[in-house]
């Protein structure tokens, strides 16, 4: 699995991670390095999601990368064959001083036959420390122990045993991990999913939005529209009010000019009258006129009364105009107010689209 970096602490647990890889038909780097080298070689590997590794080397990994590291185990199986080479040298009295991360045990005393084991795990060098004193008191002779155990022990003067992971040990960390790297790979199928269908909703949205956006746009062309027509309309409006204004002047000279033509057919029917026979042809006259003053006054009166109907339809007209007129700047303004609010949801949308498009897949 190429997702996974064993890094091994010694050559032997290295050969042991190859013969395990290859049986359990892996795709899997070991490598093998220092503590100084582990972080360059987790640094130098981004896209590994998992390493293996054991004790103060796995320990360092996490801290200073803060990636996912398994820790390979020493089971106390494998502290056996280091047990019987010490007895075998004829040590009775055994110390075992192991870090606690790699044991994975609290300290305890074992007696087997005339055997005395004394099972120390470490967590610091202070506590290696305090481990070898216990260790000279107890009359211990022989240390069983990882690098760094055996390192101390062999320098205060004991006989010392490396253990190292066994094959069980490292078979139970790469399973481990190849279960973490399963994990963490639906994980990111599942982060894909969710990033694609991210892009769908916000691509459709951005679509929905450009679609207001136009429609809005044609509406404010429409309201401005309106809004010039009912302004056209509304002085048209005054202006037939204006002229409504005048006809009625006329209308009232009509009238005056009824009237006067009505008085001098009076005065003519008068003057015919006197003049008797000689005067009544005169007299025919001035029936005529009168008659046409009456007929000019009562048709003044019916203009009158259509002007009246016809100004109460004006004002009635230039009233609908102006609260027409006051409607379209009102649905102008809000128009304008909406399309703002697209245009910053546009932005936004647009933002979506960038973030979404520029984030790694």
């Amino acid at each position: 699995m190429e997702l996974i970096i064993f890094i091994a602490p010694s050559q032997s647990v290295a050969e042991i991670a190859h013969k395990i890889i290859a049986e359990m038909g892996l795709n899997m780097q070991v490598r093998k390095g220092s503590m100084e080298e582990v972080v360059k070689i987790v640094l130098d590997n981004p896209q590994v999601g998992v390493f293996i590794s054991r004790g103060g080397t796995a320990e360092l990994i996490h801290r200073k990368t803060g990636r996912q590291v398994v820790s390979i185990a020493i089971s106390l199986r494998d502290i056996l064959p280091a047990i019987h080479k010490l007895v075998a040298r004829g040590i009775e009295k055994i110390g075992v001083a192991i870090n606690q991360a790699v044991i994975g045990t609290s300290p305890q005393e074992l007696q087997v036959g005339p055997v005395e084991i004394y099972l120390r795990p470490w967590a610091d060098e202070e506590d290696l420390k305090h481990s070898m004193e216990e260790f000279s008191q107890r009359g211990i002779k022989g240390v069983i122990g990882d690098a760094n155990g055996t390192e101390l022990a062999k320098r205060q003067g004991f006989e010392i045993e490396f253990v190292d992971s066994g094959q069980e040990a490292v078979k139970q960390a790469i399973d481990t991990a190849v279960k973490i790297a399963k994990s963490q790979e639906v994980e990111r199928s599942r982060e894909l999913e969710r990033k694609q269908q991210v892009e769908r909703y916000v691509s459709k949205l951005y679509q929905d939005i450009e679609q207001a956006a136009a429609a809005v746009q044609e509406m404010t062309a429409s309201s401005q529209e309106l809004v010039s027509t009912s302004q056209g309309s509304a002085q048209i409006a005054k202006v037939a009010a204006q002229e409504l204004t005048n006809t009625t002047q006329i209308l009232g000279i009509i009238r005056q000019v009824a009237q006067q033509t009505n008085l001098l057919g009076l005065n003519a029917a008068i003057e015919a009258a006197r003049a008797g026979e000689h005067g009544r042809g005169f007299s025919v006259v001035a029936d005529e006129v009168r008659k046409l003053a009456d007929e000019s006054r009562r048709s003044a009166g019916d203009i009158a009364s259509m002007l009246v109907r016809f100004s109460n339809a004006v004002d009635q007209v230039l009233s609908n105009v102006e609260q027409s007129n006051s409607i379209s700047h009102e649905l102008a303004q809000a128009t304008e107010e909406i399309a703002n609010m697209l245009e910053g949801l546009r932005s936004l949308g647009h933002n979506l689209m960038d973030m979404v498009e520029n984030n790694p897949k």
